[in-house]
C-alpha cells in the first residue's frame, strides 16, 4: 500500500486546525489564527509517527490530541485546559465514529459529515447560553391607575437601586405614564449619576417558581435597547411579598 505522507500531513493539518477553531468558538473564546495554524501544524506532524514502530504509533495515537489542543487551545488554567482537550477528543472520536459508521472513503464525504457534526456540536453548547438567558426572565405585570402592562422583565443582577426601601424596576420608555409621578431619585448608571423620576404603579406582580406575587416597587423609564423591563435583584430575596392568584 502506498502511504502519501504530503497528502496526509495536509489533511491532518486542515482537520487539526478546523477542530481547534470550533472549539474556540464552543467556549467563546478570541480567535487565536497563528495558535490555531500552528496547532494544526503540530497535528500534521504527529503523521511521523508512522514511519516509528508500532509502539511509538499508538503512543502518538493516544497523547497526540492532547498535545494538538494544549498547543492551539493555549494555556488558561488546568480545569479548562483539560475541559478542552477533552473536547477536542470528542469531536475526533465522533468523527472516526461517523467515519465507521457510513464507511466513508472519500475525503469530501467526511468533511461533509464532520461540518454536520461540528453544527450540531456547536447548537448544543450554545444552548446554555439560552438556558441561562431564560432563567434570567420573568413575567411581570405592572399596572398604572387602570391600565395593565403585561411583558418579560429580566434579572439585573447588578440593579439593588432603593427608594423609600422601595426596589427600583426599569422600564421602555415607551410605557411611560402620563401620570402617576412619585420622585427624583438620584442613581448611578455605566455613565454617572443621574436624576431619574420614578412612578409608582397601584400594582406589580411577578411570577417566581410558579407563584404570582405582589410586591410594591417604583418604576424608572428609561432607553432600553433590546428590553422592555430590568428587574431589581431584591425582588428575588426580599421578603413580605403577598401570594396572590392571577393569570398573566
Amino acid at each position: 500500500m502506498i502511504v502519501y505522507l504530503d497528502l496526509l500531513f495536509i489533511f491532518n493539518f486542515i482537520v487539526n486546525s478546523l477542530f481547534l477553531y470550533v472549539i474556540q468558538l464552543i467556549y467563546h473564546e478570541r480567535i487565536n489564527l497563528l495558535r490555531i495554524l500552528f496547532g494544526g501544524l503540530v497535528g500534521g506532524l504527529l503523521i511521523l509517527a508512522f514511519l516509528s514502530d508500532y509502539i511509538v504509533y499508538y503512543i502518538f495515537k493516544i497523547i497526540g490530541g492532547a498535545v494538538v489542543a494544549v498547543v492551539g487551545g493555549g494555556k488558561k488554567n488546568i480545569f479548562r485546559t483539560i475541559v478542552k482537550t477533552s473536547s477536542f477528543y470528542l469531536i475526533n472520536f465522533a468523527s472516526i465514529g461517523i467515519i465507521g459508521s457510513f464507511h466513508l472513503t472519500k475525503w469530501y464525504f467526511f468533511i461533509a459529515a464532520t461540518s454536520v457534526l461540528i453544527v450540531l456540536i456547536f447548537i448544543d453548547c450554545n444552548k446554555k447560553t439560552d438556558i441561562f438567558i431564560n432563567s434570567l426572565q420573568y413575567n411581570i405585570s405592572v399596572t398604572f391607575k387602570k391600565q395593565a402592562i403585561k411583558m418579560v422583565g429580566f434579572l439585573d443582577t447588578g440593579n439593588f437601586s432603593l427608594c423609600d426601601d422601595l426596589p427600583i424596576i426599569f422600564m421602555a420608555e415607551k410605557y411611560r405614564p402620563s401620570d402617576s409621578y412619585y420622585k427624583s431619585v438620584p442613581l448611578t448608571t455605566i455613565n454617572g449619576s443621574i436624576l431619574c423620576k420614578t412612578y409608582k404603579p397601584s400594582s406589580f406582580f411577578i411570577k417566581i417558581n410558579k407563584k404570582i406575587i405582589k410586591r410594591d416597587v417604583l418604576v424608572a423609564f428609561t432607553d432600553l435597547k433590546g428590553f422592555d423591563c430590568l428587574l431589581n435583584a431584591d425582588l428575588l430575596i426580599m421578603e413580605g411579598g403577598k401570594n396572590v392568584k392571577k393569570n398573566f
